[in-house]
Formats: C-alpha cells, structure tokens, sequence
C-alpha cells in the first residue's frame, strides 16, 4: 500500500512560502517602490487589460491560435474579467495557471510571492467554480485550505474574496460526496 504524502506535493520552500502568507510574515510593500503595497498591485493586475502583460499575453495569443480563435477577442479584457467570467475557457485557465506558477517560482520578492500565488490560485478556484473541474494536482482538502488562508488576508480583493469562498463550497462539496 502507497504511503499518503502529508504535504501534498509540496516542497519545502512552497510550504514555507504558504504558511509564510498564512501567517502574515511578508512584507507587503514593494521594495523597489515602498509605497506601493500588494493590494496596490493586485488591484493593477486585476484591472489592467490582459495586452498590457507581454508575457502573459503572448502565451494566451498561442493558445488562441492554435484553438482558430480571434487573437484581437481578450485584448481589452482584464484578468479579473477573465477570471470571474463562467464563459472563460479551461484552457486559458490552465494558460494563466502555468503562467502564474512560473513567475511564483521567479519571484524575487516577498511581495512578487505572495502576488503570484494569490492569482495562480485563483485561476484554480475559477476553474473548479466555473467548470466544476480541478486543474491542480493537489488534493481538495489542500485547495480547500489554502483558499481559507486566502480569504483571510486584509490585503485580498472583495472580488477573490468571493470566488476563493465559492471555489471552497465547491470542494467542500465534492469532498463530501467522495
């Protein structure tokens, strides 16, 4: 019989980077810029139009393509339109998913940590509300979790607020049913 991995995946220093947001040990501020705090920039990443992103929006002109979409068709949409719209495709999620973890991995500061984490989750709790399906390989105890920690942070927008409280109903529930 395979022994349960009690971190569910996780290594050491994601742990840490987690229980880190968790416990409020970050420093919110910009280093570069000390008056512009995490919200500041989750706000601006929010409601910044997705073409704004170079890096982002070119990985999301790929996938358009390769699926025969209008390239022109999320320009002037914002990620936080896309993430809270139920129309928003799996695959644009898994793109922004992808992304996101990548900068995670990146991130040079506290501040670039916490922000990329909070939005790489974001994009699983819009996948699982809005498609009832998960795209993370962690378990739905782990999302479940880790969106309460989320929703906790005075630093969170009302709008993921929303979505992480919903994505945890929807884990709860089909933890329930397993």
């Amino acid at each position: 019989m395979a022994q349960r991995k009690s971190t569910f995946g996780l290594n050491l220093e994601q742990l840490a980077d987690l229980l880190a947001i968790g416990m409020e040990q970050i420093d919110i501020k910009d280093g570069n810029n000390p008056g512009y705090s995490l919200v500041e920039r989750l706000q601006n990443m929010l409601t910044q139009p997705l073409s704004q992103e170079s890096g982002l929006w070119a990985s999301i002109q790929v996938m358009l393509e390769r699926h025969g979409r209008d390239r022109g068709l999320l320009a002037d949409r914002s990620l936080g339109e896309v993430l809270l719209d139920p129309e928003t495709d799996i695959d644009l999620l898994l793109i922004l998913k992808s992304h996101f973890k990548k900068l995670y991995y990146a991130a040079e500061s506290d501040l670039a940590s916490a922000l990329n984490i909070t939005l790489y989750h974001a994009t699983l709790a819009s996948a699982l509300v809005h498609h009832g399906r998960s795209i993370s390989q962690n378990s739905l105890l782990m999302l479940d979790q880790s969106f309460a920690l989320l929703i906790e942070k005075d630093w969170m927008t009302a709008e993921l607020t929303k979505l992480f409280i919903q994505a945890r109903r929807v884990c709860q529930d089909e933890r329930g049913t397993l």
